[in-house]
């Protein structure tokens, strides 16, 4: 009998799927938004965003841009719940309370660009039968004493791999695979993830714009001491909300990190 593939070994064989149940797994908490225009007829993507709960509380957490700059002058606000089928899932715009950092005077490449969009529980039900709500008390989630593979992967819904017209949308939502040692440090009162991206491997898009405000995930690749099957823990460690000019193929995505996220929590009456 061969030796046991590694862990690493397992991720790259691509027959093995563990690359596309892992993010699928990390999918589950995650919508495209759009901004649905009755007096236009018009859909509109606006970004990306992570269901969220905080202190039992209901949230899509995104980029602050992504509110401002479409879904606050939308009439609804289009989730994606169900894969591979035509579905329209709407929250009234006028439902959604937005709490977060003061806005900056002009959007850039450090914010604060985080908001909190909270969701009436009225529309709990419809989501939870189809995505999961991710609980923030769990940020970061525990560290594994066992032999592990960090990873580290955002996820988002890039426009440049979807079909838009004004009133239908296909497209897919993307994980894609990140260095693990991407820099994190603070500036200011706010923290930061910056991710490098290498743009010159296949799958991996030029513009990742539709993909702000999509989750940064840190997940931890084990294999059980009891089955000896590969599973794994992620969590949640920032939201994307800019990207900078590509250089030598690549393009580094700036993001809020844990610290930033754990202030902007909204405290609920």
């Amino acid at each position: 009998m061969g030796d046991t593939p590694t862990l690493e070994q397992t991720l790259l064989d691509r027959p093995s799927g563990l690359q596309e149940k892992i993010g699928r797994s990390v999918g589950n908490f995650t919508t495209a938004l759009f901004g649905v225009f009755e007096k236009t007829r018009q859909l509109r993507l606006a970004g990306t965003g992570t269901f969220v709960l905080a202190n039992d509380v209901p949230y899509v957490l995104t980029a602050a841009h992504v509110w401002h700059e479409v879904l606050q002058e939308a009439n609804a606000v289009g989730i994606t719940l169900r894969e591979g089928v035509d579905h329209r899932d709407l929250i009234r715009r006028d439902s959604i309370i937005p709490a977060g950092p003061q806005r900056p005077a002009a959007w850039g490449e450090w914010g604060p660009d985080l908001i909190f969009l909270r969701i009436p529980r009225e529309y709990m039900g419809q989501i939870q039968a189809y995505r999961t709500f991710y609980n923030l008390a769990n940020l970061l989630g525990p560290d594994l004493a066992l032999p592990h593979l960090h990873l580290r992967m955002l996820i988002g819904a890039p426009a440049a791999l979807g079909e838009f017209t004004s009133t239908h949308a296909s497209f897919e939502i993307n994980g894609f695979y990140s260095d693990v040692n991407a820099r994190a440090y603070k500036r200011g009162e706010f923290d930061y993830l910056d991710l490098d991206t290498d743009l010159s491997l296949p799958g991996v898009v030029r513009d990742f714009g539709g993909v702000s405000g999509g989750g940064v995930w840190r997940i931890l690749l084990y294999r059980s001491p009891s089955t000896g099957e590969i599973d794994w823990i992620a969590s949640l460690e920032g939201v994307a909300f800019y990207q900078l000019a590509v250089e030598n193929s690549h393009r580094v995505i700036r993001c809020h990190g844990p610290e930033t996220i754990r202030a902007a929590v909204p405290r609920e009456v």
